[in-house]
């Protein structure tokens, strides 16, 4: 194997475990209501008490 081949197997390999990582992060833990999207859909921050 090359030294370039080595490199694109780190590579490819860290990245694909990075995803699964990710992946497996976002089914743990939804997405709450980000500050952004509650101010775009009109609500109030604070889970729109008064």
């Amino acid at each position: 194997m090359t030294g370039t081949g080595v490199v694109a197997n780190v590579v490819g390999g860290v990245l694909a475990l990075g995803l699964i990582v990710y992946l497996f992060i976002a089914l743990i833990r939804p997405d709450r209501d980000s500050g952004a999207k509650r101010l775009r859909q009109g609500r109030r921050p604070g889970g729109g008490r008064a």
